[in-house]
């Protein structure tokens, strides 16, 4: 990881910014070209995007990643349901 300028952080040149906004609004998945670009940023930050969009976050990085690449092009309220959280809103 490379910190970037301002409060934004650079990882593998994904964007990153920092939580002073919910990572739902902030995380662009239209910039994101493969799974293994989303694995790049780690199972903890995976994890803390999807929680932020009301996604099931559990399993492997692997498994994070996948969930997260396969709502790319979606709007909200087309997600699966198998992917939405309890706490959830469309």
């Amino acid at each position: 990881r490379e910190e970037g300028g301002g409060d934004d952080e650079k990882v593998d040149n994904l964007t990153i910014k920092k939580a002073s906004e919910p990572a739902a609004k902030q995380f662009d998945l239209n910039i994101c070209q493969s799974v293994d670009e989303l694995k790049s940023l780690g199972a903890d930050e995976l994890k803390r995007i999807l929680l932020s969009m009301g996604l099931k976050c559990g399993g492997t990085i692997d498994q994070r990643a996948e969930r997260l690449f396969s709502l790319k092009g979606l709007r909200r309220d087309e997600y699966p349901s198998k992917v939405r959280g309890k706490n959830f809103i469309p």
